[in-house]
């Protein structure tokens, strides 16, 4: 009885320490109520839709620095590196159930051994304090059944006092708390000023916020910041729609003999959205392929089968007549009869790119997935197995035969993923966190990016994606992107 009660004690305090993760953690999710999108940029229709979408790029050229606007407060690297460290202790010191239940061979000991293993150094370069600290002051609170002691108040006092803010920190806070409220002018002739206060200011609470004291009352300070931000945002937009049609107009050539990259470019960019979601995915002008996902061979993916072509193949498939009754597993794979249909697509055979190389795959299986958390996918695999491609990461499929540069351009990483500043959103994503891997021969501001977060697989983030992005000086403009909500923001 023992052992089930300190087991149910582990499993609610890692649910507990899952809700902070998710509290805090800074990115540009934008999925609202629909976790799974696809978006390509239309030459004769407006960039912006009536219903403004928060998920398309901000357009502005902003510092793309992790350091506040004041400086006294600590910068993004500090709390990333200190934010483990920070949950298991609040962890800790928030549950007497847990301190009575620790020794040696707790689930939660070995957590906090795996942890120092992997940040010890880096830990205590930066506050003098790790892990073995806390894993110490963890057994002593064991040995005393959660109850505090002068020996463990020693402890616990220098792990606190490294976790804390700063005076000058502290005198931020108060500043932001008691001082005159932070306005912005929404009305101002130069809105791309006005937004660049608003986001700088956003800055130093979010830091500030990672201090759980200091949350409560900086919270509200963050949240009456979204009307205006949003306002702002859409004025940029709406303002740039004009400049950003004719910059994509420019890149549409329709004399003979273009290249292969140049007919790649034409069928992206002509494609409507409604012959969009009536093509099969493998006949897009490009489609994602995402790693670690279900089986051990190369898919390509559709963002949402319910309202693509890849419908329709449901519809024509051997096992049809036995799926009628049958409910989707949630979150299984339904893995189709291969497909042999070929008035279904023009060609069994497309090209697939990695970080280096491309390479001829067929098309040999239909599948789809689905859960309460997300659109579903389909996805067509192919006769590739990801064993052949060893050290390869594996970014998109395309009919085109395109001629590729291989190559990531930081600059531009940081123009892009200054786009999105994370402002005003509810779940965790990728956007801010893209690296370009290719530029597209022939064109000189075309680039190719993924999502790429710190310390993480590829593709084992919240928000894996594929994107191709126009890049000229401060001028930014999503081409096409196409991302599937790993984190289940619908079930938030």
């Amino acid at each position: 009885m023992k052992q089930t009660h300190t087991f149910i004690l582990l499993i609610f305090t890692l649910f507990l320490s899952c809700q902070k993760n998710t509290e805090t953690k800074k990115t540009e999710s934008v999925m609202d109520s629909v976790s799974v999108q696809s978006n390509t940029s239309i030459i004769s229709d407006s960039l912006i839709s009536e219903d403004y979408d928060t998920d398309q790029p901000i357009q502005l050229e902003i510092n793309n620095s992790s350091t506040p606007v004041n400086d006294l407060i600590r910068n993004e690297e500090y709390f990333q590196k200190t934010r483990s460290l920070r949950y298991r202790f609040d962890d800790l010191e928030g549950s007497v159930y847990l301190r009575a239940a620790l020794n040696e061979n707790h689930p939660w000991i070995d957590m906090l051994r795996e942890l120092d293993q992997s940040n010890s150094k880096e830990l205590q370069a930066f506050i003098g304090v790790t892990f073995e600290d806390l894993i110490e002051l963890a057994l002593l609170y064991g040995k005393n059944n959660g109850r505090r002691t002068n020996e463990t108040e020693v402890l616990r006092k220098k792990i606190s006092n490294a976790l804390s803010p700063s005076t000058e920190e502290l005198e931020r806070y108060q500043s932001l708390i008691e001082g005159p409220k932070f306005e912005v002018n929404t009305l101002s002739e130069d809105i791309a000023h006005e937004l660049k206060r608003l986001i700088e200011y956003h800055r130093v609470i979010d830091n500030l916020e990672n201090y759980l004291e200091l949350r409560k009352k900086l919270s509200p300070l963050r949240w009456d910041l979204c009307p205006s931000y949003y306002d702002l945002r859409k004025k940029i937009n709406e303002q740039n729609t004009g400049r950003n049609d004719s910059i994509l107009n420019s890149l549409y050539a329709s004399h003979a003999n273009i290249s292969v990259n140049q007919s790649f470019l034409n069928a992206l960019l002509a494609l409507k959205k409604e012959d969009n979601n009536k093509r099969l995915t493998i006949e897009k002008p490009i489609a994602p392929i995402f790693n670690n996902y279900h089986m051990d061979t190369i898919g390509i993916y559709g963002t949402d089968y319910n309202n693509s072509g890849d419908a329709r193949l449901i519809e024509q498939t051997t096992y049809k007549e036995d799926l009628i009754n049958m409910a989707v597993p949630n979150g299984e794979l339904l893995l189709y009869d291969s497909i042999d249909d070929q008035a279904y697509y023009d060609n069994s055979k497309t090209n697939i790119f990695s970080t280096t190389k491309a390479i001829t795959a067929n098309i040999a299986a239909f599948g789809i997935s689905n859960s309460e958390c997300d659109n579903g996918y389909s996805f067509f695999l192919t006769n590739i197995k990801k064993s052949q491609l060893t050290n390869q990461s594996i970014m998109f499929a395309s009919p085109f035969d395109l001629d590729l540069d291989y190559k990531n351009y930081p600059s531009i990483d940081s123009l892009i993923n200054a786009q999105y500043p994370g402002i005003c959103v509810d779940c965790p994503s990728s956007f801010d966190q893209q690296v370009t891997f290719a530029s597209l021969s022939g064109f000189d501001n075309l680039y190719f990016t993924y999502a790429n977060e710190l310390g993480k697989a590829l593709d084992n983030v919240d928000t894996p994606l594929r994107g191709l992005y126009y890049v000229k000086n401060d001028i930014v403009i999503r081409v096409w992107m196409d991302y599937i909500d790993a984190f289940g923001c619908a079930c938030l």
